[in-house]
């Protein structure tokens, strides 16, 4: 590709609360880097709950938190009050994509003190200089923007997921490539779909099995995508909403 992609029309680019699982990512390694010197000063364990709170709607959560007790492994896209919530629950392996380093640290780092019952990986993806909720603030690493959904599937540590969380950046491209590496039935859940037309481009391979609030559910499984969807699908690596820019206010947060 010649031209970086524009910031207009896009899934991404809808308006879009902050994630509700998201506080952002880590290193890219099981033994993180999150204890390094420039890591944020994190919550001390007895704290650290509040601090990473789940703010998904009461329909929401509870469906998540069933799909999170029923599942083995989880992979989440977007890291934060969700990941805290998965590594409460014993026997489990969360690996957790985020954008934002500054995030990732923090969190890692938090969840380290914490000895939780189940251990977590936060995967840090360098999409380039990021603002709030893990958004690009340019175009000007764009042809980095494809690692955010694929890279943790290329790490020696990383496991086959059965429940997957999408609630971060790319989020159409989170969802094709679930679909495009499982090798076995994977249950999605896709934070905000049901009230951004945008994201249901996604039904051109997979359509969604529930709708819960604003989530909806898929049921993937391995073969999903077509040569005939490969135009479309590829586009989706492209889309992406910036920090500060669009329709929506995009800068920091009012409060913390």
């Amino acid at each position: 590709m010649t031209q970086p992609p524009q910031d207009s029309p896009s899934p991404d680019a809808a308006p879009e609360t902050p994630p509700a699982s998201e506080t952002p990512p880590a290193p890219e390694t099981p033994a993180s880097d999150a204890a390094a010197s420039d890591a944020p000063d994190a919550p001390a364990p007895d704290s650290a709950g509040a601090a990473f709170e789940l703010t998904f709607p009461a329909a929401e959560a509870a469906h998540l938190r069933a799909a999170q007790a029923g599942a083995g492994v989880i992979l989440e896209y977007g890291s934060g009050g969700s990941t805290w919530v998965a590594a409460r629950l014993p026997g489990k392996m969360i690996f957790s994509v985020e954008s934002d380093r500054a995030w990732a640290l923090r969190l890692q780092l938090a969840l380290d003190r914490a000895r939780l019952p189940s251990p977590v990986v936060v995967h840090h993806v360098d999409i380039g200089p990021t603002g709030a909720w893990g958004r690009p603030r340019s175009d000007a690493a764009w042809a980095q923007f494809h690692r955010y959904p694929l890279d943790i599937w290329d790490q020696p540590f990383f496991r086959h997921p059965d429940l997957v969380l999408i609630d971060g950046r790319f989020r159409a491209a989170c969802l094709a490539s679930v679909a495009l590496r499982i090798t076995r039935p994977v249950t999605v859940l896709f934070d905000d779909y049901t009230d951004r037309p945008a994201y249901h481009t996604v039904e051109r391979f997979a359509q969604p099995v529930r709708t819960i609030g604003r989530m909806a559910e898929f049921a993937l499984v391995p073969g999903m995508i077509g040569a005939a969807d490969l135009t479309s699908v590829i586009g989706f690596y492209a889309r992406a909403s910036y920090a500060g820019k669009g329709s929506t206010d995009y800068g920091e947060p009012a409060t913390a």
